[in-house]
């Protein structure tokens, strides 16, 4: 009996010998779960957690991302880790810009010289995005036809298309010498997701106003986003100078008959 217990400690302590094990864990976090803005640099921190009964040792950090992420660990690398031991890591996650919104899954990778973790989680992105879109009154699309010198009234709808708020949004104009663009309200406190608010816009080219295509530019900008939207536009003369050459060609006319009169009956 005594042999036998004497045989079954060693094989007991080489056991416990082999319990060799990390956890890896991203905060803030909730079930693997993490929201990240497309296009911007995340920090969030990793945890690492030796929760074996070895130290390990050389372990680095890496991640099998997909193309256009950034990914990066500081530090990459961690010498040793004893058992029991927590060490805390900055990720810095960066997706890409035009990425869609929702879920994507990630990876982070911690490699030893005596083990390999692979911790899958769940990203979701949060993206803020802003489309401006130009009507007439009566909620048709834009006219691209203006009146010199007139108040012409619009409406512009500000539509929050992505999956978080949107604070502090200011509306303006990069608009052409002489003309007058107004907003009203010029200013939208906050726009959550999925919601849409329109605004009253007046545009007054000036009564010189050539008649061809001019650009107007409405900037929507945010704490988060900004936003630029382009329109192209004609102008009408305006009713007072239109009056003008039809009173000039009038006098004109009336110019020629009178010299004709004049000095064709003399003839």
């Amino acid at each position: 009996m005594a042999f036998m217990i004497i045989m079954l400690l060693p094989q007991s302590a080489m056991a416990q010998e082999r319990q060799i094990d990390l956890t890896l864990r991203l905060v803030p976090n909730r079930a693997n779960f993490v929201e990240v803005e497309a296009g911007k640099d995340n920090m969030l921190f990793l945890e690492v957690n030796n929760i074996g009964n070895k130290a390990i040792t050389g372990i680095r950090l890496s991640s099998d991302k997909t193309e256009g992420w950034v990914i990066d660990f500081k530090p990459g690398n961690i010498d040793s880790l004893n058992p029991g031991s927590l060490q805390t890591v900055n990720v810095n996650i960066r997706p890409p810009g035009n990425i869609a919104g929702g879920e994507h899954a990630i990876n982070i990778i911690a490699e030893a010289n005596e083990i390999r973790k692979v911790e899958n989680f769940s990203v979701t992105i949060k993206l803020t995005l802003l489309t401006l879109n130009l009507l007439s009154p009566n909620r048709l699309p834009f006219p691209s036809e203006l009146r010199a010198g007139q108040d012409n009234a619009f409406l512009l709808e500000v539509n929050n298309i992505g999956n978080k708020a949107i604070t502090d949004i200011k509306l303006s104009a990069d608009k052409l010498e002489g003309w007058v663009i107004d907003f009203n309200p010029g200013k939208i406190d906050s726009l959550d997701p999925g919601r849409l608010q329109t605004v009253n816009v007046n545009i007054k080219p000036p009564n010189q106003a050539t008649k061809e295509r001019h650009q107007i530019t409405f900037i929507a900008e945010s704490n988060e986003t900004r936003q630029l939207v382009s329109f192209f536009v004609t102008v009408k003369p305006a009713q007072l100078w239109i009056w003008v050459w039809i009173i000039a060609g009038v006098i004109v006319i009336a110019g020629f008959v009178f010299i004709y009169q004049r000095f064709g009956g003399q003839k």
